[in-house]
């Protein structure tokens, strides 16, 4: 099956509570065996590419580190490792899944 290059792009938070020392994504299929990939990216980088499928659903999370999460005084950490749906209000952790499309 023939795949697509994307580029997945993110804001710093407006509010971050600290310094933000690094980004951690996850993006993976939406599936529990679907392949999964992890990436951890500077303070300083904004986006990346990635290569999917069409026609298939993932499942991406965005987590912004700072010292506060580091030391986990957030207390979301069961939030981000589960697999449902979750929103934070801190403004340093987003989720989102969609579908790619048949793009040629």
């Amino acid at each position: 099956m023939k795949s697509f290059h994307y580029q997945i792009s993110w804001s710093e938070p407006s509010t971050p509570n600290g310094l933000v020392y690094f980004y951690m994504i996850h993006i993976g299929q939406n599936t529990s065996n679907g392949p999964k990939e992890e990436r951890c990216v500077g303070n300083d980088v904004f986006s990346i590419n990635v290569t999917l499928l069409p026609r298939t659903t993932y499942r991406l999370r965005i987590i912004t580190y700072t010292i506060a999460r580091l030391n986990n005084e957030y207390g979301d950490r069961e939030q981000i490792n589960a697999d449902q749906l979750s929103f934070n209000s801190t403004n340093l952790f987003f989720e989102l899944v969609f579908t790619t499309n048949d793009s040629s």
